[in-house]
């Protein structure tokens, strides 16, 4: 948090410095923000103003509108000044550089928080914990899958698709099902629920897919703490396609990696390796990665 002090008006505001930190309304505010910004409804900064009130919780009344009208230019556009430099400040962290035009802005999403637990059309849709804690391979697979549909065709039922990997009603026993409120994955439903999200509001399924792909992008390349130990995942993860957006593989990509599991017979047959925890999934991929390593230093020695 950053702290916001005006001092001759006795105000102190604490702010948000990075999308962690953000509140529920405030996240739905920004993105709802971010997609007129992208369909150029407003301009960028229209958006910093319209945010920096957001985050700081500022809210433009009758009294306020009325004191723009009636008082003298120069205070006015002196006021507009200051906000507009303080709206660039506390927005800052919104924004990095384009990688391939470090001139050009793009938006810096970089939150494996799922601000989004739960979405609404006719019913309730249950998603994911934070970085996918609580993902079956299955469900990554399939969303994986489902998303690089999406990147292809552009289709906006492709991507309600990913989104029923993730998001799904409450179904089946809890206890059976690790926990877990929402209905155990099953690929013959993908496209009855993908239907039932037709009409989804855009800032929600484009919420959604940022969450996953930096949840994605962060596997690939943090340190992450699994069965105690701290590792980076980055060896296990085919490439990425920086032409398409698509999440590439390598050989059979991760349907090799299930029948590979399955052969070794740690989590039981395909069906049951599928259903196994991700991250229990990529801990034995991992720690197989490290065993092998050794092997070949000690077959060089």
């Amino acid at each position: 948090m950053q702290t916001l002090e005006i001092s001759d008006k006795n105000i102190l505001v604490n702010i948000p410095s990075d999308w962690d930190e953000l509140s529920p309304t405030q996240f739905r505010y920004i993105l709802k923000q971010t997609l007129l910004l992208s369909e150029r409804k407003i301009d960028l900064d229209k958006f910093r103003i319209n945010c920096f009130y957001k985050l700081a919780n500022i809210q433009r009344d009758w009294k306020t509108i009325l004191w723009e009208k009636f008082s003298p230019k120069h205070l006015v556009e002196e006021k507009n000044g200051n906000i507009f430099l303080l709206a660039n400040f506390y927005t800052q962290f919104l924004f990095k550089p384009n990688a391939k035009n470090k001139k050009l802005l793009e938006l810096n999403f970089n939150t494996v928080v799922n601000h989004l637990p739960i979405i609404k059309r006719f019913r309730k849709f249950y998603g994911p914990a934070d970085i996918l804690a609580d993902l079956t391979f299955g469900e990554f697979r399939a969303a994986i899958e489902e998303m690089n549909n999406f990147f292809l065709d552009k289709n906006p039922h492709s991507l309600n698709r990913m989104i029923v990997c993730l998001y799904r009603p409450a179904g089946g026993d809890p206890e059976q099902n690790s926990g877990r409120i929402r209905e155990p994955f099953n690929r013959e439903r993908i496209e009855r629920h993908a239907k039932r999200l037709t009409g989804i509001p855009h800032w929600q399924s484009f919420a959604i897919l940022l969450w996953f792909t930096w949840c994605v992008n962060y596997l690939q390349t943090g340190d992450l703490i699994l069965g105690g130990q701290t590792v980076n995942l980055s060896p296990l993860f085919p490439k990425k396609n920086e032409d398409s957006g698509e999440i590439g593989t390598a050989g059979l990509g991760w349907t090799g990696v299930l029948y590979g599991i399955a052969k070794e017979g740690i989590f039981g047959d395909i069906d049951r390796a599928d259903k196994a925890g991700l991250f229990d999934i990529l801990l034995f991929m991992y720690n197989n990665h490290i065993q092998n390593e050794k092997t070949k230093i000690k077959t060089k020695q």
